[in-house]
């Protein structure tokens, strides 16, 4: 029976549609766009047909709802032409059939060709919303992940039809696309923006914007010299804020004060995502300038017979750098032990920070990941380091185990250094007071009786026991406090 009126409810939906209310066809319609989205264009829930049916209504809502839902090409286009002839009442309903259509995720992934946005709206009414429109067109379009990616590219490279932006104006548009989910995987293209993006405080923060979206796990890393040749450009002083100033943090890791300017917290993001470390790698206060080369390969040759040469290598040259950025470089490839993690914690914390999220051997060393996630960092440090967990399939689950076993394994250590405590107290404290004691009863043995000796003999050891116990448990207590 259940399938009889399924197939009816098939058969006659089209028709229930035509007569239901806007409201009722704009919730079937974003059911429709979900299947649509998550089974493909060929679901067999999809319907040319009915979106003509209700195109046909001229009712608003539904406008809206095919808009922001519909699957074909056609009902799109349809309403978007329709929203820029004044067909409707209000230019405010026009406009939001214009968004809507701009930020519908669904059609463009049935265009095999994938054409969208140059058939929908076309070029013509691109450059209209690049030069002039005040942000929620453009937006809607700049943030729509279904952008075909040459198109979506032309932004950062400032080709046609970006290309007669003035930078103010390129730079906002910029900071819309920060919010597209394709910057996850940019990481060519951002790399681009940073070499040919004009040098200002307002630029280090509209490209650090993009820098926060990549993803760790999708990098083409550049060769060394661009990625030298962008920390130099960016460490101009024309980078710098005015308006900086260290600042007391409240939330800061061990409440120190904020003495990395925002210039040099871009300039260490940017190493630690866009370096690519060879096995060993090397640096100095340069930024392996002439030496990089013969270095590496020594350091190569070495890291073949004991790899924890190269590591010592980058520890002596990396931690001690001068240049935030440098150390940037080392915390987020090198091969970090505990005294490593712990030391930076302590005095380079804001870099350490910024950069050890990019370190793979660190996260997935269960050890160093419990004492990078349990540090109190700062500025939603650990919402960040779950994610990476996350990306690196490392459940919270498995973090808690790993801690659980590390603290096991740390109580087990405690209880065996107290117990060696406890036994060099009691021998310690035990033969202390039995000579003094002995010494104090039993000094003038030779002008007593043998019974008086043995008397204070007994007296002596029952006195250097008792003291002895006494004196055990409270300095064992203390020491174990």
């Amino acid at each position: 029976m259940t399938v009889w009126l399924d197939e009816q409810e098939r058969h006659t939906q089209n028709t229930r549609l035509l007569i239901a209310s806007p409201d009722v066809v704009y919730d079937f319609m974003r059911t429709y766009a979900e299947q649509a989205y998550n089974v493909g264009f060929f679901s067999p829930n999809t319907n040319e047909r009915l979106e003509e049916l209700l195109l046909s209504r001229n009712d608003p809502m539904i406008d809206l709802a095919l808009a922001s839902f519909g699957v074909f090409e056609k009902t799109i286009k349809a309403l978007y032409d329709k929203s820029r002839n004044s067909s409707y009442v209000d230019e405010r309903i026009a406009r939001g059939i214009r968004i809507a259509c701009l930020s519908n995720r669904v059609f463009p992934k049935s265009d095999i060709l994938e054409r969208f946005p140059t058939t929908i709206p076309g070029n013509e009414e691109i450059r209209r919303i690049i030069h002039n429109d005040d942000g929620f067109e453009i937006g809607a379009l700049l943030t729509n992940e279904s952008l075909k990616r040459n198109f979506f590219s032309t932004l950062f490279t400032r080709k046609p039809p970006f290309d007669r932006l003035d930078a103010e104006r390129w730079r906002s548009l910029l900071i819309l696309a920060s919010l597209n989910e394709l910057v996850e995987t940019s990481h060519s293209l951002v790399f681009t923006l940073l070499e040919t993006a004009p040098i200002a405080p307002n630029w280090v923060w509209a490209i650090d914007r993009f820098l926060e979206r990549l993803s760790p796990q999708h990098f083409n890393n550049p060769p060394l010299v661009k990625l030298e040749a962008v920390l130099t450009k960016w460490a101009s002083s024309e980078a710098d804020d005015a308006n900086w100033k260290p600042t007391k943090r409240s939330d800061s890791l061990l409440g120190k004060d904020v003495n990395i300017s925002p210039k040099e917290a871009f300039r260490c993001k940017i190493a630690a995502i866009f370096f690519e470390a060879p096995k060993g790698f090397v640096h100095n206060n340069g930024f392996m300038r002439t030496v990089f080369a013969t270095f590496v390969a020594k350091l190569r040759r070495a890291a073949l017979n004991d790899d924890r040469k190269a590591t010592s290598a980058i520890s002596s040259a990396g931690i001690n750098s001068t240049d935030a950025a440098c150390r940037s470089l080392w915390y987020s490839r090198a091969k970090l032990t505990v005294d490593d993690v712990n030391r930076a914690l302590q005095a380079d914390s804001e870099v350490f920070e910024i950069s050890i999220l990019y370190n793979d051997f660190a996260l997935k060393n269960a050890k160093l990941r419990d004492v990078i996630e349990y540090s109190g960092s700062a500025n939603n440090f650990n919402t960040r380091f779950q994610k990476r967990c996350k990306e690196l399939g490392i459940s919270q689950a498995q973090q808690k185990e790993h801690l659980a076993l590390a603290q096991a394994k740390d109580v087990r250590r405690l209880e065996e250094k107290l117990t060696f405590i406890d036994e060099m107290v009691s021998m310690v404290f035990g033969m202390a007071l039995v000579f003094a004691v002995y010494y104090v009863f039993g000094e003038d043995v030779d002008h007593y009786s043998s019974q008086r000796f043995g008397i204070s003999r007994g007296i002596g050891w029952l006195a250097a026991m008792l003291c002895g116990w006494y004196g055990y448990f409270n300095v064992s207590k203390a020491l174990r406090k």
